[in-house]
């Protein structure tokens, strides 16, 4: 009877240690599913920003780009300005020669 009480409740203690081990390893798996989810996600914004910083990147190099579009253009501006004050004292310098002659 007592051997038999004793089997009972070692029994019921290895029931409940396989119920308490069938819920730790369900949890490990849904933290393992987690743990996965993360990283995916991780790696999903880790490659958005990726691209965020590269489009930054192209976009400052276009940046330069006209910047130095516009200063050639700028450049090209004040040459032309500068040949048109030297045709402008030019075309002066002859017609006072012209007006002189006649």
């Amino acid at each position: 009877q007592q051997v038999r009480r004793h089997l009972l409740a070692v029994t019921h203690c290895l029931e409940e240690e396989r119920a308490k081990s069938a819920n730790l390893e369900h949890q490990r798996q849904a933290l393992a599913l987690v743990t996965e989810e993360l990283k995916q996600t991780s790696f999903h914004y880790l490659d958005r920003l990726k691209e965020e910083q590269d489009r930054g990147k192209e976009a400052r190099e276009k940046a330069e780009q006209l910047a130095q579009e516009v200063a050639e253009l700028g450049r090209a501006v004040s040459a032309r300005e500068t040949d048109l004050v030297s045709y402008r004292r030019q075309f002066v310098t002859d017609m006072e020669e012209i007006l002189h002659l006649q």
